[in-house]
C-alpha cells in the first residue's frame, strides 16, 4: 500500500513541477511542496510455484496470443526479466557452453 501511495505521489509532485515550470501555479502555493513519501518495507522476490508455473503455461497456450506460448516458457526456464529477454542478442548466446550472457 505504501508503495502505491509513493507512486501518486511523486506524480502528483511531477504534475505540480510541471505547472510551477509553465507559471501555473509557484512554489507557495503547490500543495505537495513538503510532503515526504512514506518509508518502504524491504522488497520481497516472489518466485511461481512449480503449480502456478504450469497453470500459466496451460493458460498461455490456450490464450489467442501466436507468440506468447513460446515467450513465457521461455522466461520461466531461464528466469530472465521481460526487458532482459527484449534486448538479448546473438552475440549473447554461448552455442558451445549453451549460455545466454
Amino acid at each position: 500500500m505504501t508503495s502505491t501511495c509513493n507512486r501518486l505521489l511523486a506524480r502528483l509532485k511531477a504534475s505540480l513541477a510541471y505547472a510551477q515550470e509553465i507559471d501555473l501555479i509557484t512554489p507557495e502555493q503547490n500543495p505537495a511542496r513538503g510532503f515526504r513519501q512514506f518509508r518502504e518495507p524491504p522488497h520481497r522476490d516472489r518466485f511461481l510455484s512449480r503449480e502456478e508455473a504450469q497453470r500459466l503455461i496451460i493458460e498461455v497456450s490456450a490464450s489467442g496470443s501466436p507468440m506468447l506460448k513460446f515467450i513465457i516458457p521461455f522466461l520461466l526456464v531461464t528466469g530472465a526479466r521481460k526487458s532482459e529477454a527484449i534486448h538479448a542478442e546473438w552475440q549473447h548466446v554461448d552455442f558451445n557452453n549453451r549460455t545466454w550472457m
